[in-house]
């Protein structure tokens, strides 16, 4: 099956890649991480998400393809929950308020790794927080699933009813699925 060639095809590909960046950045934990080798992290992860989600997708749009209105409405609702929760968490409130939350949120996932956090790593982390970029209000809606799934449903029907497939027209659709987002 599509999954199973999937799993195979992670296995002997992703998973050593995850290794190796896993083996650079603790070869460089001891000291600190310079910008620039944070900088390349990150590419070198992204570069493998990017990777994954190429060789899903025709798996994910078959099985999108498939989704019944019930499995839709479900999806709905959790999203729904999930969206009302991180409005909740990162844009509802005065900027005090909101970096309070995200100060919280931070140390308690911190102290559950590490236990209880000095004085000093507290301060950094406060500090990282107030230097971060981040910006809830640039975060992708969470609930562009089950659109993606009737795109794929769509896309399968009519390409059903023509004699032929259009995977370039849905891969620029799955690739992308803010172009068509409404404005909140």
């Amino acid at each position: 099956s599509g999954l199973e060639r999937l799993q195979a095809w992670h296995r002997h590909t992703q998973l050593p890649a995850y290794v190796d960046i896993l083996r650079r950045l603790q070869d460089r934990m001891p000291g600190n991480l310079s910008p620039a080798q944070a900088c390349q992290t990150y590419a070198d992860v992204r570069s493998r998400l990017v990777a994954v989600s190429a060789e899903l997708e025709p798996t994910a749009a078959a099985v999108a393809a498939t989704v019944n209105a019930s499995q839709l409405r479900h999806m709905e609702k959790r999203f729904a929950k999930s969206n009302a929760e991180f409005r909740e968490d990162f844009l509802d409130g005065s900027a005090r308020e909101l970096r309070e939350r995200r100060l919280k949120k931070a140390l308690k996932r911190a102290e559950m790794l590490y236990g209880d956090l000095q004085d000093a790593q507290k301060a950094a982390l406060t500090q990282a927080i107030d230097q971060s970029p981040f910006n809830a209000a640039q975060s992708p809606d969470r609930a562009v699933l089950p659109g993606l799934c009737r795109a794929a449903q769509h896309h399968h029907a009519g390409a059903a009813q023509q004699g032929r497939r259009n995977p370039a027209r849905l891969r620029r659709r799955f690739s992308n699925p803010h172009r068509h987002r409404k404005a909140t």
